[in-house]
């Protein structure tokens, strides 16, 4: 802008610049596997305030700051805003005579301001000066710090009489615009606080835009203020909202974790044989063998755990299988009777055929792995099918017996 004045004779031309920015964010978004936790992020100009809102019209913020964890069990978005942040300062008087160990003020805000920290007028000394506050006024809350919060207590030297020692400047008291806030500033050891004479509790003392500062009371005893009225001598710091950023959407995008499965080509093998191991459910596999295939070939001679990770979409879920082995060998301690018999195949797919090589009615009785007999025939033939399908997979015994002899067999269905 430019403004030229002139006296009729003569003239001459001043300028100013005003810089208007359009405050800036952009969202970070999250990945993550169902159940988990996820972090969300922005990056926005500086100095700002962020702050996350579950819809774009939300008035009520879930939580502030450049971050905000977020768990959930499916895909959720959120909204993030950032608003600028300008530094402020309001500054009553030095003219205070007096010192009592703390003053009780309040302060008004009349636009929203966060109260980052105070300068005071204190006399001379050194020692441990607290910060407290309370939503609302102090007047009725002057003797108990019931319903007070300590915000700060700093050890410092005064500055002296005559002009202000800084106390803090890492407190932040977020006052929302019309909303009075009490504030107690008190030697817990060390130089008192010096104030000035008042003319009622209440009363504003100085103010400008952004808030007020409102006289208030002083005590010669911690939290035992009951003198009236007085005026805090000192500056209230603080920083205030300025222009604000679009609301803009950032999601936690949750991933399922895979249903991993494995099956063998064999639920029992024999010694020497080989199982295919087969993993469904993901997109890549990783074998505990080192394999990343999605079958393997495996030949154990004792029955052995497998474990394979299935991954999908960078989420995983683990599977074990455990491959049993059998010896596959006849059990019969009547070698000549059991060399006249023959059983197979060895394993079998749940059919078996008896040969016998002897004469004369045999008995064939055949139980489960833990003694229950499933089933027995009889005959004179000199071959018998057995059917077995109906019976799970596992490990069977075969008892031939005939009228002097009997002879004993594994087998293994699968």
């Amino acid at each position: 802008y430019s403004l030229t004045a002139s006296d009729g004779t003569c003239s001459t031309v001043m300028s100013t610049t005003i810089t208007v920015t359009n405050p800036t964010i952009t969202g970070i978004g999250s990945t993550v596997c169902n159940p988990n936790t996820g972090t969300l992020s922005v990056n926005a100009f500086s100095p700002s305030t962020v702050n996350w809102y579950s819809t774009l019209t939300s008035t009520t913020s879930l939580a502030s700051g450049s971050t905000y964890t977020l768990n959930s069990p499916v895909t959720t978005t959120v909204f993030a805003e950032a608003s600028s942040v300008s530094s402020g300062s309001l500054f009553t008087n030095v003219s205070g005579t007096s010192a009592f160990l703390g003053e009780m003020f309040d302060v008004v805000a009349i636009n929203p301001i966060e109260v980052t920290g105070f300068d005071v007028h204190l006399a001379v000394g050194s020692g441990t000066i607290e910060v407290w506050y309370r939503p609302g006024t102090h007047v009725g809350f002057s003797t108990s710090n019931t319903g007070w919060t300590l915000a700060s207590s700093t050890n410092l030297v005064s500055n002296g009489v005559g002009t202000v020692t800084p106390v803090t400047n890492t407190i932040s008291i977020q006052i929302p615009a019309g909303q009075t806030y009490g504030f107690y500033i008190v030697a817990n050891t060390g130089p008192n606080v010096r104030y000035s004479s008042g003319t009622a509790v209440g009363n504003i003392i100085t103010q400008n835009a952004d808030l007020q500062i409102l006289e208030g009371t002083t005590g010669n005893a911690y939290f035992n203020a009951t003198t009236v009225p007085r005026a805090f001598n000192g500056t209230v710091k603080y920083n205030k909202i300025g222009c604000t950023s679009p609301r803009i959407p950032v999601t936690l995008t949750v991933s399922p974790q895979p249903t991993v499965n494995v099956t063998s080509s064999a639920s029992i093998i024999c010694v020497g044989q080989t199982a295919t191991l087969t993993a469904s459910g993901g997109s890549t596999y990783l074998w505990n063998t080192s394999s990343t295939n999605t079958s393997i070939a495996v030949s154990p001679s004792v029955n052995t755990s497998y474990t394979v990770i299935g991954t999908t979409n960078g989420c995983s879920n683990m599977a074990i299988i455990t491959q049993s082995v059998s010896t596959c060998t006849g059990i019969d301690a009547n070698l000549a009777f059991s060399n006249l018999i023959n059983v197979y195949p060895n394993p079998s797919s749940g059919v078996i055929t008896a040969d016998f090589n002897f004469e004369g009615e045999k008995e064939v009785v055949i139980t489960n792995s833990v003694g229950q007999i499933i089933t027995t025939l009889k005959t004179k033939n000199t071959s018998e099918v057995i059917d077995l399908n109906k019976y799970a997979k596992g490990i069977y015994f075969v008892k031939v017996i005939s009228n002097t002899n009997s002879a004993n067999y594994r087998i293994v269905i699968q």
